[in-house]
């Protein structure tokens, strides 16, 4: 059993399409450390295996380090997503975010943070929230550099409009970019099946590790700065009690209610659509969602 941990919503960046953004407010205070270890505790004694720490920026977190200790020593499984902009501690895994990387600038202090902590042992693997306006050539630099440092790519297509078949052919190159230089390719946010050709597709599900749709039991739960709530995913902003992660997840939430109240930013053409009504497919990322698509 794996949980997210968001110590603080507090972040050194302000990313436009960061979908915590709307969080900040509403958790002003960091975790206090005390409150974080009854949680791990807690949740320990019930079957949790590992932790992630994510935020905002975690790093900002003056506790982060020695949480990342004693998670260790309750034998856990210990992951970082992070923008590297700072270090602390060593994870077992570290996922950096370089969408501004594919501005062409790849930053220097970002790389020099990412070696340290691969020196230190941990995995590493580099995510793109890949956007309509991003140029894919400068995908290519973000390749190399993951060949350099021995790390996975990471791509999340946010905001993909369903039947964009140009966005779902972007995707598709970045892939094909990554798998070219042998590199382990993830897909990690659902895709509209209407934006691939067949053959797309069949690629993608062959090659790389791809989302289709997501459900309560596929996701990954977060709790909050306030050691209490805990959001069903870490984009879908839904108060739910801590044993919301060990218990049967159907007796606090039902799923397709989640999907109901998402869907009411979905565009009409996708709700007559067999691929949903089937749930082989989601139109994009139900906690991102996709406004304004019925206007």
């Amino acid at each position: 059993m794996r949980v997210h941990i968001v110590p603080t919503y507090r972040c050194n960046q302000d990313c436009s399409y960061c979908y915590t953004r709307p969080f900040r407010d509403r958790f002003p205070t960091d975790l206090a450390f005390p409150q974080y270890l009854e949680v791990i505790g807690y949740l320990v004694e019930h079957g949790l295996t590992s932790v992630s720490f994510l935020g905002g920026e975690p790093t900002l977190w003056p506790h982060l380090s020695e949480a990342q200790a004693f998670a260790r020593e309750k034998g856990l499984g210990c992951l970082l997503y992070t923008n590297a902009r700072r270090v602390a501690g060593v994870p077992d895994s570290v996922t950096v975010n370089v969408s501004d990387w594919m501005s062409g600038d790849i930053n220097k202090n970002m790389v020099r943070h990412l070696s340290w902590y691969r020196d230190k042992g941990a995995s590493l693997c580099l995510r793109v929230n890949l956007a309509a306006t991003d140029d894919t050539e400068n995908w290519r630099n973000i390749i190399v550099m993951a060949v350099i440092l021995g790390a996975q790519v990471s791509i999340a297509a946010l905001g993909i409009r369903p039947g964009d078949t140009a966005a779902g052919a972007r995707v598709v190159r970045c892939c094909k970019i990554g798998l070219e230089h042998g590199l382990e390719v993830h897909v990690s946010r659902p895709l509209p099946r209407c934006v691939l050709t067949s053959a797309q597709l069949e690629l993608l599900e062959q090659h790389c590790s791809l989302r289709q749709t997501c459900d309560q039991n596929t996701v990954i739960p977060v709790v909050n700065p306030d050691g209490k709530t805990v959001f069903p995913c870490n984009s879908l902003a839904i108060d739910l009690p801590l044993a919301y992660v060990f218990e049967s997840r159907e007796k606090h939430l039902s799923w397709p209610q989640v999907c109901e109240a998402a869907r009411m930013d979905f565009p009409h053409i996708c709700r007559t659509c067999a691929w949903l009504r089937s749930e082989s497919c989601q139109p994009g990322c139900l906690g991102t969602g996709q406004k304004g698509l019925d206007e």
